[in-house]
């Protein structure tokens, strides 16, 4: 079923991406059958951002971009989306990251409230929402 990755924008959005780019292209583990989507109404300014100021990250990125000649941010497993509209071709299995952790407004919201009620969806928060939100809140529940 469909997965929904909730992030921080400012902090944790970039590493998870690298991440799961690594663990869909490593080893042929049959993960590229499902879409690995960023999905962010500026999607494509985040990754091309993110490539430009590689210098100013850390040192195992920048010896990447200098032994490889690689950018570490050319993510070749994901797919950038701006819009709902543009995921709803996809499979129903596939892997959705969004921002605003605390699930308060955005795409991240209206795909979790397209998927509540479908028992093969999961959620995944990178980091514990903050307080009075509806993330937290499931955590929460979840919790007990």
């Amino acid at each position: 079923g469909p997965v929904l990755v909730v992030s921080d924008t400012a902090g944790r959005l970039l590493e998870v991406l690298k991440v799961l780019n690594t663990l869909w292209t490593r080893d042929n583990r049959g993960l590229m059958a499902y879409p690995l989507v960023l999905l962010n109404g500026v999607a494509f300014n985040v990754l091309n951002f993110a490539k430009t100021l590689v210098e100013f990250m850390a040192d195992g990125l920048m010896q990447s971009l200098e032994t490889a000649r690689e950018n570490p941010f050319e993510l070749d497993a994901v797919r950038l989306a701006h819009s709902l509209a543009e995921i709803e071709s996809l499979p129903k299995s596939k892997v959705v990251v969004v921002s605003l952790d605390g699930l308060t407004a955005g795409f991240g919201r209206e795909l979790f409230l397209r998927h509540a009620a479908d028992p093969t969806a999961s959620i995944i928060f990178t980091s514990m929402p903050p307080p009075g939100t509806l993330g937290r809140l499931l955590v929460e529940t979840r919790q007990q």
